[in-house]
């Protein structure tokens, strides 16, 4: 079990960003589905003063000396979290001289962590510093939404130190993550892949619903006390009111606003000394705690770990173990003549808000800035000149480049993107019709919290296909078991590095290990499937049908449905066509995915869909086309792993104005069955 954690010193700073400045998303209070989906957005632009240009000293994080570290390692680790951080610098010798690199080129190998990967730095630190502000506490549960390894990181500290772990992850992540995390003792929940980041479906989304409905769970932020040994009232106005939900925090007690008239167990003070003292002032203590009825002005009072939320006729909804406050938009006439209402609340009992995990923790930035970047200046004796890193959640390069730009101002920052992903600037280098990618753990639909874009110098887009590529020849020329995104990381590098001279220096982040990915871009049926690979790359006998084209089957007219048809009469005219799955196509012709009799048939049962419903509510974005021209041998790689292929061939449609548009159209759509069929009935001509 976790040991005791220490508390922070009487009176220190607390970040602007963490002390009730988040912007939560809240509905009416009869708003059912709003009270469901309560949560902090993950994309909220920080306003945390630990910037870059700022002495360190004037940060309000606390910050971990790691010189003891790099120096001072024991012959026997206390517990495998030890062996976190301290990655060796590896040379790359044979792909930057096939690129033809001048430079020194270097990998900073992050897949050498506990965990296998860069995240198992910032889920230590972040689980540390949650016990060391109080927030976590033994028997607490963890929840986090990841792509899996940032899981494994906060999954293998929370089996050392006996908390409970529950990883919310989206259904690209692999089974080697999730066999992981399982083996671990996390327990896990999947989600759709296709969601948007915002939806309640999303894997934030669900980590926030289980946050709201299991006791004493944590998604992992900054603790929201500056000063949990201050006993005594805590003042604050509303300034904002996005800010906290008109809340201000000091001494670990929540300060509500009511009117001038009163309410039992609650103590006033002016507004016009409040403001002369400032935000977090103290005022005398009470005797009793809050109580009694409240006005409809009130919007949320904390009773030890309880919330209430009051309306015109009294108490809302009482919900223990709230997550965080909700309330009304403030009137912008309430400044001058308002007072400040506070409730006692004590520091034992505090229950700190806790928000959206890596996005928004800074631990997760400062876990790199203090470690990470001290260990590549000392392994490169403070001297090089580029730094290359692929960016999810930011923190890496947020950590890193901050103290590069501090120690080693020439040193060019540079930022790893993946194809469909927001994240790079300027913002036209992120157009595209692309949304889904097959790396995992890099690029999102949204701009975490956490990211400074301003530190990097430039950015440039990866794909899968070169992505892929580069991990393979780090494995085969390098010896280095990465995974993916390492291959984003170094496909770029090769690039940015070119104008780099000799003796100067290239540093690229390997972010994690090949563990994950044996099923996946290891696996040459894997790569074939995606078509990241060509028959003719591998020398292995094929049988007699394997380079005949898709066009030799004997393809029955395709049966489509409109997106606007319902549920209900899309399973009836299955049934009767006796098809297991139709393509969902608009009336121009354009295919907005599939539709699978068992996926409506479960979204039913589930009451996730009426039979009512238009179809398009339970469809499959993702399918893989094949076209006519396509061999069988590549059909056969898709119906390993699919139950179906989506046969289509291009329409190119002339306007009246001239211009010219190309579209896929339908053709079939072709089973395992079909391509058995044909097999059977040609295997005596082929022989």
């Amino acid at each position: 079990m976790p040991s005791e954690t220490p508390q922070v010193k009487e009176g220190s700073a607390g970040c602007p960003h963490h002390l009730g400045k988040g912007s939560p998303e809240r509905g009416p209070p009869g708003d059912k589905e709003a009270k469901e989906h309560l949560w902090t957005r993950p994309d909220i632009p920080s306003r945390c003063t630990w910037q870059l240009g700022r002495p360190s000293t004037d940060s309000p994080h606390h910050h971990a000396s790691h010189l003891e570290a790099l120096t001072n390692s024991p012959k026997i680790l206390p517990d495998i979290l030890r062996k976190i951080g301290n990655t060796p610098m590896v040379r790359i010798n044979k792909i930057g001289k096939s690129a033809g690199l001048k430079c020194e080129l270097l990998a900073k190998c992050e897949f050498f962590n506990a965990g296998g990967s860069v995240k198992d730095r910032i889920s230590l630190r972040m689980i540390e510093d949650a016990e060391r502000d109080g927030t976590l506490k033994p028997g607490d549960t963890i929840i986090e939404p990841t792509s899996g390894n940032t899981g494994i990181g906060l999954a293998l500290a929370a089996a050392v130190k006996g908390y409970r772990c529950i990883i919310v992850m989206p259904e690209k992540m692999s089974m080697e993550k999730v066999d992981v995390l399982r083996a671990l003792g996390a327990e896990i929940v999947r989600t759709p892949t296709n969601a948007r980041f915002d939806s309640p479906e999303s894997h934030v989304g669900v980590a926030w619903r289980l946050k709201n409905e299991i006791p004493n769970s944590h998604i992992l932020d900054q603790v929201r006390c500056c000063s949990p040994g201050v006993r005594g009232w805590s003042c604050a106005h509303p300034r904002d009111p996005r800010g906290s939900a008109g809340f201000g925090q000091c001494g670990g007690r929540w300060a509500c606003r009511a009117p001038a008239h009163g309410a039992t167990g609650l103590r006033p003070c002016m507004l016009p000394a409040v403001a002369q003292r400032g935000p977090g002032a103290l005022c005398e203590a009470p005797e009793r705690s809050a109580g009694g009825r409240l006005d409809s002005s009130w919007t949320c009072v904390w009773l030890n770990r309880s919330c209430v939320f009051w309306g015109a006729s009294g108490c809302l909804r009482h919900r223990p173990l709230c997550p965080g406050p909700w309330a009304p938009p403030w009137p912008s006439t309430e400044l001058g003549a308002s007072r400040l209402w506070l409730v006692w609340r004590r520091p034992s009992r505090s229950w700190p808000l806790a928000l959206s995990a890596q996005y928004r923790n800074a631990s997760n930035p400062l876990a790199h800035y203090d470690a990470t970047a001290e260990e590549i200046l000392q392994q490169c004796d403070g001297k090089l000149d580029m730094l290359v890193a692929t960016v999810g959640t930011g923190g890496t390069i947020t950590g890193i480049a901050r103290k590069l730009k501090e120690k080693c101002p020439g040193c060019r920052i540079i930022g790893v993107d993946p194809e469909g992903s927001i994240l790079a600037e300027p913002e036209e280098l992120n157009q595209t019709d692309q949304t889904f990618y097959e790396v995992e753990g890099i690029g999102y639909d949204f701009i975490p919290t956490v990211l400074d874009r301003a530190v990097v110098d430039k950015w440039f887009k990866s794909n899968d296909e070169e992505s892929f590529a580069f991990a393979r020849m780090l494995i085969a020329q390098e010896g280095l078991l990465c995974g993916g995104s390492s291959g984003s990381a170094m496909a770029v590098a090769v690039k940015a590095a070119q104008d780099l001279q000799e003796g100067q220096r290239c540093v690229v982040i390997l972010p994690d290990s090949v563990r994950n990915y044996m099923s996946k871009f290891l696996s040459d049926k894997w790569m074939l499937q995606k078509g990241f690979l060509k028959e003719e790359d591998l020398l292995v006998k094929r049988p007699w049908w394997w380079h005949l084209r898709v066009q030799e089957l004997s393809l029955s007219a395709p049966l489509t449905v409109l997106p606007t048809v319902t549920c209900e009469h899309t399973i009836t005219i299955l049934r009767e066509k006796g098809f297991d799955q139709a393509p969902v196509v608009e009336e121009s012709g354009a295919i907005l995915g599939m539709v699978t009799l068992g996926n409506m048939l479960s979204s039913l049962l589930a009451g996730k869909v009426q039979p009512s419903d238009q179809v398009c509510k339970v469809l499959y974005k993702q399918f893989k086309p094949i076209r006519l021209t396509d061999t069988l041998g590549t059909l056969s790689h898709v119906l390993e792993i699919d139950h179906f292929a989506l046969v289509v061939h291009e329409q190119i449609q002339y306007h009246s104005n001239g211009e010219s548009s190309e579209r896929q159209m339908v053709f079939g759509v072709v089973t395992a069955i079909d391509l058995l069929n044909f097999v059977a009935a040609h295997e005596e001509d082929g022989k």
